[in-house]
């Protein structure tokens, strides 16, 4: 590219010198559970009082992800994260399973074959939702000690961050983790070369809400850029996923001002990621929701650190905002081998990462 153009673009769109020539080493992909393209509106407008003002949002790919399951219903996180993990649509409550209840191999189990370390990151319990449906194999979403244990055995991450939640340490150890506890011992882990690291933090079921007080639990951004620095001593290259699941849970409970701050908790995570990226020509960094929660159009901006003017349109069942089949987006920093169409099945997440990191299926 000519330098003059390069210059041109990069002070216009922010990401033009980041534009990489080389093969795709490393993929750092982050979930914005719940989320649509009308929940990180209203995360901009609160924040910066305009639109399109995400450091995401400015990636120069995009795309709008279609999240029905394989019935064309409603999907939940677990049926979601299977067919971006695998490839293959499935029924809502499927947890890396196909719709004739087969196991179907997903993407960390890819890059265990090929070489390739990996992390996996959510501030929600593993046995549940998006987590579980990318990274381990059931039929019954209610069996807890299965999906963590198919966690440990099938995709064995090198890294497991996160809630302690139905969570056995000593399973982990088992399995040869080193296992840790707490914030500070995060901060001071370190390895010469990658191996395997558990660190389940907190008493609750979900790590505290990014704005909360009080607590000595890692935030979203301190456990990625921890996770990028150990993976990334791994010479065949690494893919981390970062799941940040408290943003849904707001939206179930439509509360707009928790979604909006763990968006920028979010977003800080991706500054790592990006920060990470931005030095180098072998990185993609993927921003995606899973499945949109409450139906969430927002208005107007009513200015910055001012919850903008919006309706939450879903279904209420017990007190819960219902999830919907409106589409999520998908935001891709760096090159990629294929170009990206407007709309297309979430599955294509998986031939991105398989194509780019050239894995074959």
């Amino acid at each position: 590219m000519n330098t003059y153009i390069r210059i041109v673009l990069t002070l216009c769109f922010g990401f033009a010198s980041f534009v990489s020539h080389g093969a795709t080493k490393n993929i750092i992909m982050f979930i914005a559970s719940g989320t649509s393209s009308e929940h990180i509106k209203a995360a901009s407008y609160y924040w910066y009082g305009q639109d399109t003002m995400f450091n995401f949002q400015k990636f120069p790919h995009k795309s709008n992800l279609l999240t029905e399951d394989y019935l064309g219903q409603v999907a939940d996180p677990s049926a979601a994260a299977t067919s971006m993990s695998t490839g293959v649509k499935t029924k809502a409550g499927s947890i890396g399973i196909d719709h004739l209840g087969r196991s179907r191999k997903n993407l960390f189990e890819y890059c265990r074959e090929n070489g390739v370390a990996t992390g996996l990151i959510s501030t929600t319990p593993l046995y549940e939702g998006f987590s579980a449906g990318f990274s381990s194999h059931s039929e019954l979403a209610e069996d807890k000690d299965f999906i963590i244990r198919s966690i440990l055995l099938d995709s064995k991450p090198n890294i497991l961050l996160g809630s302690s939640a139905g969570f056995s340490m000593e399973w982990a150890e088992y399995r040869g983790y080193e296992v840790i506890g707490e914030r500070k011992e995060l901060k001071r882990f370190s390895w010469d070369e990658v191996s395997l690291l558990s660190g389940q933090f907190g008493t609750e079921d979900y790590l505290s809400w990014e704005n909360e007080t009080g607590v000595d639990e890692p935030k979203l951004s301190e456990m990625t850029r921890k996770s990028i620095e150990l993976l990334s001593k791994q010479k065949d290259g690494f893919f981390l996923l970062v799941d940040s699941g408290n943003i849904a849970s707001a939206g179930h409970n439509s509360n707009l001002l928790r979604v909006v701050e763990e968006l920028k908790g979010l977003e800080n995570s991706v500054q790592e990621a990006i920060d990470f990226a931005k030095s180098r020509n072998d990185t993609l960094v993927l921003v995606a929701g899973d499945v949109e929660t409450g139906g969430l159009e927002v208005m107007d901006s009513n200015g910055i650190q001012e919850i903008p003017s919006h309706q939450w349109t879903s279904r209420v069942i017990n007190n819960w905002r219902m999830n919907t089949k409106r589409t999520v987006p998908l935001y891709i920093l760096g090159d990629l081998k294929s170009p990206l169409a407007l709309e297309q099945n979430n599955s294509v997440v998986f031939d991105i990462v398989t194509e780019n990191l050239g894995f074959e299926q």
